[in-house]
């Protein structure tokens, strides 16, 4: 009886070791960037913004606009674009509709209107030096045209906070395991 209890004993202390060591690699893996353009450590990073309009006319049984109605509405695609503090940030804004342009604006980076057209390219580059989630705004096509810069501060210990969170929970999963294996070999 004794014996058998220590065949148990022995492999769930095996178990409980194999588990500690996958959450020790799954949290290495965790500190390994995310994504090519919004998480690399990379010093530049360069994205494409679209100007683009959809329109449509209401058909029959709509419920809040009567039919035959003409709706169309402009947005910037994407409409989020996440980097981290200290990047060198390149915007290229490329007009695909919009006859009358886009007078548009980057708060805190790009305060100052600048206009782009239908098949035009504008180009704006800075700094992402200030954390923090920053409006992009095209003043001529409200409330539908609008944008978010969102400005990750990564100094502490490199991470974005996704990983930071997978982290510490394996961190705690681990501290768990090695109380049971603690206890097993106590126990034996």
């Amino acid at each position: 009886m004794q014996a058998r209890r220590n065949g148990r004993g022995r492999r769930s202390v095996k178990a409980a070791l194999t588990v500690a060591v996958l959450l020790v690699a799954f949290g290495a893996m965790a500190l390994q960037p995310v994504g090519q353009a919004s998480h690399q450590a990379s010093d530049t990073v360069e994205f494409w913004v679209l100007g683009v309009e959809f329109k449509g006319t209401a058909g029959a049984g709509e419920p809040y606009i009567a039919e035959g109605d003409k709706v169309d509405r402009y947005v910037f695609y994407p409409d989020t674009i996440r980097v981290q503090k200290g990047q060198r940030v390149t915007l290229n804004f490329l007009g695909v509709n919009g006859g009358s342009g886009h007078p548009t604006t980057i708060e805190n980076y790009v305060p100052e209107s600048f206009l782009f057209l239908r098949n035009q390219t504008v180009t704006k580059e800075f700094v992402a030096s200030q954390a923090g989630v920053f409006a992009i705004t095209c003043s001529a096509h409200q409330p539908t045209m609008t944008g978010q810069l969102i400005v990750e501060d990564t100094s502490a210990l490199g991470l974005n906070p996704w990983s930071l969170a997978i982290l510490i929970l394996q961190a705690a999963l681990l501290v768990a395991t090695l109380a049971i294996v603690w206890r097993k070999t106590r126990r034996a």
